[in-house]
C-alpha cells in the first residue's frame, strides 16, 4: 500500500507490505522499484524502516523549493524529466498512478522533453484545473478492453465472420461518453464587451472634463479611435481626405475622416471639439430644443461633401 504524506517542507512516500520484501532486498540491492516500477528509490532515500509486522518504509520523495513547488527527481518516477508540484495542490498517490497501476508521469514524459510543472505561477506550468481534467481523460479499464477488441476485430473480421459484430463498439461507446466541456467563450466575450464600453465611457468623460487640454486635431484622433472600437467593420480611415469640388474648381475640400467598411461603403465623419458649447439651445422653440449654429453648420458641411463626392 502506498501513501503520500505532505509535511511543511517535504514529501514522504510510505510503503507498507505484509511481508519483509524491502528489508530482504536491503542486503542485495541498492535500488527498489515499487508498484510496477512507478516509483524507484535508492537505499539512501530510505528515511525509516520498521519490519516488526511486515515492512513499513518511509522514503524521501520530494522537497519544497523557494518558488513554492515540491521538487521530485525524475529518477524516482522512472522518467528523465523532474517534476514540480505546487504546494497548494492536494498531493496523493492518485496524481501518480492511473488505471492498471500505469504511471501518469511516464505517459506525460513520452510527450514532453522538459521538466514538468503543475500549478503555481511558473510560466510553462500546467494549470491545476487542466491537470485534473487530464487525469480524468486517462482511459479506464473498460475503455481499454473495448479498444483492444475493436482493433483486433478490424484485423480478424477478414478471417472470422463473427468478428465484425465487435467492430465499432469502442467508437460507439466513446461517442456516448461525456466530452470535456470547454470554456464558455460566449459568456467571456460578453463580459469583455461590457468592460470595453465602460472604458469608452470613462475615456469620454475624462476628455470632456479636460477638453481645453486637447487641440482640435488631437481631439479628432481620440474620437476616431473610439469610433473604430465601437464599429470594427471599418477597415481603413483616410485623414483629411481631399475632395474635388466640381462647382468650385479653385479649391478642394478636406474631410476630417473618410472611413471605408468591409463592404466597400464610404462614411464621412466631421469631428468638432466642444469648447464648452452646447449642441442644442437651452430654451425651447415651439416645444422643441433646436440645434445651435455649430451643429447646423457641421450638418450642412457633411451634406455638401456627400453631394460633391
Amino acid at each position: 500500500m502506498i501513501n503520500i504524506i505532505k509535511s511543511n517542507n517535504n514529501l514522504t512516500l510510505r510503503y507498507s507490505t505484509e511481508n519483509t520484501w524491502v528489508s530482504d532486498q536491503l542486503n542485495i540491492r541498492e535500488d527498489f522499484s515499487i508498484n510496477k516500477r512507478n516509483f524507484i528509490f535508492l537505499k539512501r532515500d530510505i528515511l525509516s524502516i520498521n519490519n516488526t509486522d511486515g515492512d513499513l518504509v518511509d522514503f524521501s520523495f520530494g522537497e519544497l523549493n523557494d518558488a513554492g513547488y515540491f521538487y521530485i527527481k525524475g529518477r524516482k518516477l522512472g522518467i528523465e524529466n523532474d517534476v514540480y508540484i505546487h504546494k497548494s495542490i492536494d498531493i496523493s498517490e492518485k496524481i501518480f498512478i492511473g488505471v492498471n497501476n500505469n504511471s501518469i508521469f511516464k505517459a506525460i514524459n513520452k510527450v514532453v522533453t522538459q521538466d514538468i510543472y503543475i500549478g503555481g505561477d511558473q510560466t510553462d506550468a500546467i494549470p491545476v484545473k487542466d491537470f485534473f481534467l487530464l487525469l480524468k481523460g486517462f482511459p479506464n479499464q473498460y475503455e481499454v478492453s473495448k479498444y483492444i477488441k475493436d482493433r483486433l476485430s478490424a484485423v480478424l473480421e477478414n478471417y472470422f465472420d463473427s468478428a465484425y459484430l465487435i467492430r465499432g463498439k469502442y467508437e460507439s461507446y466513446m461517442n456516448k461518453r461525456n466530452s470535456i466541456k470547454g470554456e464558455n467563450l460566449e459568456q467571456a466575450l460578453k463580459e469583455s464587451e461590457i468592460i470595453k464600453y465602460e472604458l469608452i465611457v470613462e475615456k469620454l468623460n475624462l476628455m470632456l472634463r479636460n477638453e481645453n487640454k486637447y487641440n482640435e486635431k488631437q481631439w479628432q484622433i481620440e474620437i476616431l479611435r473610439i469610433i473604430l472600437l465601437l464599429y470594427p467593420k471599418y477597415i481603413y480611415a483616410f485623414d483629411e481626405a481631399p475632395v474635388r469640388d466640381a462647382y468650385n474648381s479653385k479649391k478642394d475640400k478636406r474631410i476630417d475622416f473618410i472611413l471605408i467598411d468591409s463592404d466597400g461603403n464610404v462614411d464621412i465623419i466631421e469631428i468638432k471639439r466642444p469648447m464648452n458649447e452646447k449642441i442644442i439651445t437651452k430654451t425651447i422653440h415651439r416645444g422643441n430644443y433646436i440645434p445651435r449654429q455649430d451643429l447646423s453648420s457641421t450638418v450642412m458641411q457633411v451634406e455638401k461633401y456627400i453631394y460633391i463626392i
